[in-house]
């Protein structure tokens, strides 16, 4: 759905008015997610914030989106009202200007976790970050902010204990972690993961994907289903048979060229590591599987998919077979000299997994 309002964002402009706006406040999850980290809240429907009139769509969430019915009296008329209204939530208000677009000034308005973009012009809005905001009735709203009913909710720090006996608790504190937000990362989504439940083997890959980050599901865009295709495993067979990793855990959002997924750095690889050590300390897999040229570096530091695609390798007492990223672009996958390498390498998954089944 981010791709779909991308692609809409040079007809529409300023349209979108915070990532992760949430459409309602009963839908699943919403418990969880009003916790994000330096969010400031006002109470429930997401439908009733200030808007300004004519918008089209201003709403994103994983669950919402749509045109705006908006109400007479919670419009916002222009952008320094709007920046006063999150001034009163505590934000930072920062104008700035964006020669490279041509557009005249326009407002970043910050918690130290996120950032909002209004433009004077037209007082819409351009995503920066997660930010989640709900307002209690309409009736609580009017345009200069007056009434808003304001909490605080938790704030959750990254725990990383000195040791862990189950991958359980392990996966609790994984859940919570905001360790590359800390370090001062733009990052877009909360931690990526599938249950454990006994997996014998262990699927890594370089990071969660747009879909993944909002599902909070490892493979679950059009690379998943290819993966689910090359392993002949259907739906959340996949997660049944793999423990499904990442280098890093939450989709990193997309690089200033606005192709693909941003790579995360080399920092960021380091923080989550972490949690893969543990990972693989506790689960103790026999086998596991890198999907892409990230995974296979930070696992086996082999530099090249040509090199190691086909082969098998042990780390440990785990058989390590690598594949290539499922990815339409990727162009090691397109090269039709390599399918027969890619071949191999299947043959050897399909394998070991047969043999994990039959218990040997």
């Amino acid at each position: 759905m981010k791709a779909y309002f991308e692609a809409r964002a040079p007809q529409y402009d300023h349209w979108w008015l915070g990532t992760g706006l949430l459409a309602r406040r009963d839908r699943p999850g919403c418990d969880r997610e009003r916790e994000a980290p330096g969010a400031c809240f006002v109470q429930s429907d997401a439908l009733r914030l200030l808007f300004r009139g004519g918008t089209f769509e201003r709403v994103f969430t994983s669950h919402f989106y749509g045109h705006l019915d908006e109400p007479e009296g919670n419009r916002v008329a222009d952008a320094e009202a709007s920046a006063e209204w999150y001034g009163r939530l505590g934000f930072a208000i920062d104008w700035r200007t964006r020669p490279q677009q041509h557009l005249p000034l326009f407002v970043a308005i910050s918690n130290g976790q996120t950032e909002i973009f209004l433009s004077e012009h037209t007082g819409d809005a351009h995503p920066g970050g997660l930010l989640y905001v709900y307002v209690d009735d309409a009736g609580a709203v009017a345009a200069d902010g007056n009434g808003l009913r304001i909490g605080t909710p938790r704030r959750r720090v990254t725990v990383r204990k000195s040791s862990y006996r189950s991958l359980r608790s392990l996966q609790r504190d994984n859940a919570d972690c905001r360790a590359c937000l800390e370090a001062g990362y733009q990052i877009e989504s909360w931690p990526v993961r599938a249950p454990f439940h006994g997996q014998r083997a262990y699927l890594v890959g370089q990071a969660p994907g747009v879909v993944e980050g909002e599902e909070r599901l490892p493979w679950r865009g059009r690379a998943g289903q290819k993966l689910r295709r090359w392993l002949g495993l259907d739906g959340d067979e996949l997660y049944e048979t793999f423990y499904c990793a990442s280098v890093t855990r939450c989709y990193p959002g997309r690089p200033a060229s606005g192709r693909g997924d941003r790579l995360p750095t080399p920092r960021e690889q380091e923080l989550c590591q972490f949690w893969r050590d543990w990972e693989l300390e506790l689960l103790r897999p026999e086998l596991i599987v890198t999907v892409g040229g990230l995974a296979l570096r930070r696992m086996l530091g082999i530099s090249t998919l040509t090199e190691a695609i086909g082969k098998s390798y042990t780390r440990g007492d785990a058989i390590v077979i690598p594949l290539p990223h499922p990815s339409g672009a990727s162009g090691w996958l397109n090269d039709p000299g390599n399918r027969p390498r890619l071949g191999k390498a299947l043959t050897h998954v399909r394998r070991e997994l047969s043999r994990l089944r039959d218990g040997e």
